[in-house]
């Protein structure tokens, strides 16, 4: 088996530009995760805030049902209590 040997040579700019380009790179995946989290974020939330509406207009609901009931035995009881 043979070896091989490679020799870079690098210049300062070339280096440089090596190392913006890395870190572009860097910062662009970066803001690329950031903006996906936050796209799924808002969808979560937004779940979220529709089950909470959800169960707020049903226990509203119920609440009145509740209270109807109430007033529909109490004329009830007061017809009989008429009668």
């Amino acid at each position: 088996m043979s070896v091989t040997k490679l020799r870079f040579n690098l210049s300062s700019s070339s280096l440089a530009k090596s190392m913006t380009l890395i870190s572009n790179s860097l910062v662009l995946a970066t803001n690329s995760y950031l903006l996906g989290r936050s796209v799924l974020d808002h969808f979560r939330d937004r779940k979220r805030e529709r089950i909470l509406e959800n169960l707020e207009i049903i226990s509203q609901t119920l609440g009145s049902i509740g209270s109807l009931s109430k007033v529909i035995t109490n004329v009830l009881d007061e017809n009989a209590n008429h009668q």
